[in-house]
């Protein structure tokens, strides 16, 4: 199962999330080194402040990197040029020599048709080995369909968790399918509000309360954890290939680890939102 999770590092050295969720570099060394647990994979990218400066000074051994990269808007840059620099400067800072995976951070300016260079660019260095696999970050379903229609890669990277059920449509998935695109789950625990037990009083979450009680109530009933619930959610979704978690210390990736599939759990159709001031963490406000 360790090799189903992606330990992502958005929070190292970094606050990330509602709840500022932080992972020191002495915990991220131990969870990296475990004769145990250590993980296949770790997410970072390119906008993580210093996050990568970190992984520079670090022996990361065999784990696979999938990194993410921003597009740039200004015009008269030769995408060739300007992918092969920052591909070997990412690949110069992590002391690797090759990438497991390369995200577009920002998909959305691929609506511009003159903008498929980059991909073309990104593939010639996937014919020579330097990277694995391209693919997409994204954060919403009309975004991610134009990508399919539009471009060749192999991974998919969205947000799924139990409120946020959009990526998990039939028809979407079937389209995945055909093309042979990886979907990697993140944010399955909605930045750590999910595994909250107070959003009912929380300034900007209470104005769901109606559905914070359900929520509570559902996992009082099932006699679970809201950890569990969370897990359970993208683990039984056969269609999804990795898992990316973000942890602030060793303990909780080996609970994540070790934590039992609640098989027998049913999700309401409650829990399914689509407002989008809820399930994007980018609409939140602070009040």
């Amino acid at each position: 199962m360790v090799n189903k999770f992606i330990l992502g590092t958005a929070n190292l050295e970094n606050s990330y999330g509602k709840f500022s969720n932080y992972l020191n570099l002495k915990d991220f060394k131990k969870i990296i080194n475990s004769p145990k647990n250590k993980p296949a994979y770790i997410d970072t990218s390119l906008n993580y402040k210093n996050v990568h400066k970190i992984l520079s000074k670090i022996n990361l051994g065999n784990i696979k990197i999938i990194t993410k990269i921003s597009i740039p808007i200004k015009k008269n840059i030769n995408p060739e040029n300007w992918i092969f620099k920052n591909i070997r400067l990412i690949m110069k800072n992590l002391n690797v020599k090759s990438i497991y995976g390369v995200l577009i951070h920002n998909p959305s300016i691929f609506k511009k048709k003159e903008l498929k260079d980059y991909i073309i660019s990104l593939n010639k260095l996937k014919k020579k080995g330097i990277i694995k696999k391209t693919g997409f970050s994204v954060y919403n379903l009309k975004e991610a369909n134009f990508l399919i229609n539009n471009y060749d890669f192999n991974i998919l990277q969205a947000p799924i968790n139990i409120i946020d059920q959009s990526f998990c449509e039939t028809i979407f998935l079937n389209k995945l399918s055909k093309k042979k695109i990886q979907l990697h789950a993140r944010s399955i625990f909605l930045q750590g509000i999910l595994l909250s037990s107070d959003l009912e009083n929380d300034n900007y979450f209470k104005r769901w309360k109606n559905l914070w009680k359900n929520y509570y109530s559902w996992i009082e009933k099932n006699k679970i954890s809201k950890l569990t619930a969370c897990l359970t959610f993208v683990k039984k979704k056969r269609y999804i290939s990795k898992i990316i978690i973000g942890v602030e210390n060793q303990k909780q990736f080996d609970q994540i680890l070790s934590n039992k599939r609640a098989n027998n759990l049913k999700f309401e159709k409650f829990l399914f939102q689509k407002n989008e001031q809820l399930i994007n963490p980018s609409k939140w406000k602070k009040i």
